[in-house]
């Protein structure tokens, strides 16, 4: 390869470069993390951030040098303003190593992921292997970045190593280094990540992601700041020693501020223009007082391009055009000199270190050595100029690259548009959004079809055209979660112009999904379905394809979620999975299942549900859309009506987990996160319940608009713990969520869910409305289902009122369904509970005691330890209230065992008002002639308003409820009961509730 001649030296052989001065704690601190990571102790992420020049990538790069030095290897990319080839930075950190790995070797590690690789290493191509053309989109991102994981992973097992990336506030996404993130727990890797946080801060994307590397606990972030004063001297005393130091170091340091990149720019200016000279004796400041010291970064720039002559001016300008990093043969085509003359202009300026060199064994390239460098260089270029050099750059890349275009495609659609060649920047910016599509580089695919959608306007393109960019904008705001539906609905608009019906379809489906999300500003249910059916309807006479069948699985979809209207959902979706059998496509089988077994299970028709969902689970492992192999995993745990089914529930769940922490499939983690924190709640696991609800409220608080309607089941999880403050928030912002939206189904599931807590936190009133209406609406849509988990609750919450005819009545239609043929399973523990109730409540003992005994044996068969313990309390209810010979005893002792079940579940409010029916019955027996307890009248210490709370609080009312029933505001309910707690010196409304049973203030048999 041809090479620069030998670079001429600065005036006074002045160095090249300083001893790194300043950082000696933030240097140890990344050498020990190289040290951790090749003793074994696990990889890591480090985010090296300050302003620009501050030394973050001269730091970075001292790091990597002590790691080659211990053994290690280094691979090194960056980012550029003007945009990169896609992964072009991982491309160029990891060529270079893969010739170090032997062909076997290299085949073994990448077969998993070599077709996708190929795409950005040709060396990697398999002859005859070509990438699948039906894999999702989503899919072919992860297996991607999964790739690019698995090489740096690979290269790691021979020697530990450091990938360094710079400049990451130019990157468009972080994708591939969050799953490499994720990988690193096992691995010999040091990524370190060096980033401006000034513009970084302009980048919400990447600012979202870098939080979920934080939060997750995967990255850790380096501040450097600037230098102080003294330090400002050590650095100026390594260029001229220390005598001119002491005099130079207060004007450089308040000129500078102690950035070191100014700084050292300002020292080569001040050699280079003669104010500092070399003498015998070492150097001298000839006279500071003549010495023009440039204010701010540019001017030193400027004068010092300037004293490099004119033509290295007009040379480094057009390259500064060209971009940061510039290769030797298209600088030689746009500039139009000779090689000669290019070679002496580089070297003066990589000995100004202007540029550095940055070439490999493909191409001959030179980078600016501070992109602050190019960037005044681009800025003192006059409006008109500037345009005709991009025009002509764009050419000179043409001309260079002729043949091998696709990794410059994204460049000649940012010259050609500053050029003003509209025609070709709309050309090359859909190639370009193609290409990076076709690679999974959504973010960038983004910008280059923006830039096509910008300029449709002022380029004659066909209809068909400007619809295929508006889609490709539409579906990546779907893919990469962006709110507004405007994109779609305009390329709808187009196709339907057309007269092309599966565009057509697949546009409203795209639409119907953004209102689903709440990515068209808001959930609305009602409209998802509109673009459902309009969807069917277009295609409802087409030939069978994979697009019928999703149109027909989301009709079913939502026929569920709006309308819960089970006979239209069953026949859609059976439907679907008609269409999708034909076309033997295992991908719509898995789809069209889940909606399928969905309906099933609603209707009741459990065993059906199972055999579904069953098959659609093995179909998915043909599947190639992770969204469709995690839909099949969620659909038994989410989109289910509740089964109360331990085992059902943690079979399913183990396998999601195990596929979540293979594919990163992210979409579900919200609601996924609430029922794991209920199933353990409800197991008695409250520190992974805490884990859990911590991990939902994290991905609430990420995406706050994403399946919100869930929130119910993080909700009831807080409820059995005791936070009833956070319980009643969440429950209320689901049930707002689910009435907002129009989502039928899952409003009736929260109902249960809340209705449930509210009986155990002693709010009937409030429940029974609630309840009842969707109990109602279960029965009218007949979804057997949820009418077997509302009517338990339905009864007892009529009981808790007194009103026992509703109760018998609500029960007697529970036992109907029940008796219908069916897999219930854990679904008859409740529904045995509440008729044990009844029976009860009219003293027939004999048929209560055998009910609650089914109950308990379906509970421990099927259920869980929570509800295992409000069995176990009502057959102790029962006991002590019967009080027949043994009944107190017995009653205590079954009592006592709900209570241990309480304390392993964490279920503090619970216990307390285990302890509130343990103080009842005791008072209760003092009345009935056992030893009585001293009891102090009340009268004589609270007055009326006061015994009216204390009597409220005994009956487990909170303060808004004890408002509502005295028509009083809140505020003086809580005021008055704190006087009360105040006067009796008690410390808890438990205690309070105590004193008020045992002082006749409440019945202990309420």
């Amino acid at each position: 390869m041809r090479r620069a001649p030998s670079y001429p030296v600065l005036p006074g052989n002045l160095p090249t470069r300083s001893a790194l001065v300043g950082r000696e704690g933030e240097l140890s601190f990344l050498r020990g993390q190289f040290d951790a990571v090749a003793n074994g102790d696990g990889g890591r992420i480090v985010f090296v951030t300050g302003p620009a020049g501050v030394g973050k990538t001269r730091l970075a790069r001292e790091t990597t040098e002590y790691a080659v030095d211990r053994g290690g290897q280094v691979l090194e990319g960056a980012y550029f303003r003007d945009g990169v080839a896609p992964y072009g930075p991982w491309i160029d950190a990891l060529r270079p190593a893969l010739s170090r790995i032997g062909a076997d070797e290299l085949a073994d590690a990448t077969a998993p992921y070599r077709v996708e690789l190929s795409q950005l290493f040709p060396e990697l191509t398999v002859p005859g292997a070509t990438a699948a053309t039906t894999v999702a989109l989503e899919e072919q991102r992860r297996r991607l970045v999964a790739g690019l994981a698995e090489l740096v992973i690979e290269l790691s097992r021979r020697d530990p190593l450091v990938l360094f990336l710079d400049d990451l506030q130019w990157a468009p996404s972080f994708s591939a280094l969050t799953h490499l993130g994720r990988r690193l727990r096992d691995a010999r890797v040091l990524v370190i990540g060096a980033y401006r946080e000034e513009e970084f801060q302009d980048r919400p994307e990447l600012l979202r992601a870098w939080a979920e590397l934080n939060r997750t606990r995967l990255a850790l972030q380096l501040n450097v700041r600037p230098l102080g004063e003294e330090e400002t001297g050590q650095l100026i005393s390594q260029y001229f020693g220390e005598r001119p130091a002491d005099e130079l170091r207060q004007p450089l340091y308040r000129q500078t501020r102690g950035n070191p990149f100014f700084l050292e720019e300002l020292v080569r200016a001040l050699a280079e223009s003669g104010a500092v000279r070399p003498d015998p004796d070492g150097w001298s400041i000839v006279d500071l007082s003549r010495a023009a010291i440039p204010t701010s970064v540019r001017l030193v720039v400027e004068e010092r391009v300037a004293r490099l002559g004119e033509l290295s001016q007009e040379i480094l300008t057009m390259a500064a055009v060209l971009g940061q990093e510039v290769g030797f043969a298209v600088l030689q085509t746009l500039t139009g000199r000779t090689e000669d003359e290019l070679l002496e202009v580089i070297g003066r300026a990589v000995a100004a270190r202007l540029l550095v060199d940055r070439s490999t064994s493909a191409e001959e390239r030179y980078a600016f050595a501070d992109d602050q460098v190019r960037d005044v260089l681009y800025a003192g270029i006059v409006a008109p100029r500037r345009h005709r050099l991009h025009l002509l750059a764009g050419q000179a890349l043409e001309t260079t690259y002729a043949g091998r275009l696709d990794g410059r495609l994204g460049e000649l659609a940012h010259h050609f548009l500053e050029g003003n060649d509209v025609v070709k920047a709309f050309e090359y910016a859909v190639t370009a959004g193609e290409h990076a599509l076709a690679l999974a580089s959504w973010e960038q695919a983004s910008r280059y079809f923006e830039a096509a959608r910008d300029l449709l306007n002022d380029v004659p393109v066909a209809a068909d055209r400007r619809a295929g960019v508006l889609e490709r904008l539409a579906e990546l705001d779907a893919l990469m979660g962006r709110a507004g539906i405007r994109h779609a609905r305009a390329a709808l608009a187009l196709y339907t112009s057309l007269g092309d019906r599966r565009k057509s379809a697949r546009l409203h489906r795209l639409i119907g999904r953004a209102w689903a999300s709440g990515a068209a500003g808001r959930t609305d249910l009602g409209q998802y379905l509109a673009e459902s059916e309009a969807a069917v309807a277009l295609l409802a006479t087409e030939p069978d394809s994979a697009e019928k069948a999703l149109a027909y699985g989301g009709l079913a979809n939502g026929l569920i979620l709006s309308r819960l209207d089970l006979e239209g959902a069953h026949g859609a979706s059976a439907e679907a999975v008609t269409i999708a059998e034909r076309l033997a496509d295992a991908d719509q089988i898995a789809h069209a299942g889940t909606y399928l077994s969905t309906a099933h299970a609603y209707r009741g028709e459990l065993s059906d549900a199972v055999a579904v969902i069953d098959r659609s689970w093995q179909a998915a492992q043909s599947a190639v859309d992770h969204y469709v192999k995690a839909a099949a995993l969620v659909a038994p745990v989410l989109w289910w009506p509740w089964r109360n089914d331990r085992e059902w529930l943690e079979r399913w769940l183990s396998r999601y987990h195990e596929y979540r922490r293979e594919s990163h499939v992210e979409r579900f983690d919200r609601p996924v996160a609430g029922i794991v924190a209920l199933v353990a709640a409800l197991s008695g696991q409250p520190e992974a319940t805490r884990k859990a609800l911590h991990s939902a409220e994290e991905s609430a608080a990420q995406r706050p608009a994403d399946h919100a309607i869930s929130d119910y089941l993080a909700a009831a999880a807080a409820g059995i713990l005791g936070d009833w403050s956070q319980a009643t928030r969440l429950f209320e912002r689901a049930l707002a969520a689910n009435q907002q939206s129009g989502a039928s189904a899952s409003l009736v599931e929260a109902a249960g869910h809340y209705g449930r807590y509210l009986l155990v936190s002693w709010n009937p009133k409030a429940a029974l409305p609630v309840v009842t209406a969707a109990c109602a609406l279960a029965r009218e849509r007949r979804s057997v289902v949820q009418e077997l988990n509302l009517l338990p609750i339905l009864g007892e919450l009529h009981l808790r009122l007194g009103h026992v005819d509703e109760a018998e009545r609500a029960v007697g239609r529970v036992r109907e369904l029940l008796d219908r043929p069916g897999e219930w399973r854990g679904l008859a523990a409740p529904v045995y509970r509440a008729r044990g109730l009844v029976a009860a409540a009219r003293c027939a003992w004999p048929e209560a005691e055998a009910s609650l005994a089914s109950a308990l044996e379906a509970e421990r068969a099927y259920g869980f330890p929570y509800n295992e313990a409000h069995i176990l309390v009502a057959w102790g209810e029962l006991c002590l209230r019967r009080d027949q010979r043994g009944d107190r005893r017995r009653g205590v002792d079954l009592l006592q065992r709900a209570a241990a079940l309480f304390r392993q579940c964490g279920a503090v409010k619970d216990l307390d008002l285990l302890q509130l029916v343990h103080t009842r019955y005791q008072i209760a027996g003092e009345r009935s002639g056992q030893a009585p307890t001293r009891r102090v009248s009340p009268d004589s210490l609270l007055t009326k308003r006061e015994r009216e709370v204390a009597q409220l609080i005994s009956r487990g009312l909170s303060n808004r409820q004890i408002a509502e029933e005295l028509v009083i505001s809140e505020g003086t309910a809580r005021i008055h009961v704190e006087h009360i707690l105040s006067k009796l010196d008690l410390r808890s409304r438990v205690q309070l509730a105590t004193w008020a049973i045992a002082n006749g203030l409440g019945s202990p048999l309420e």
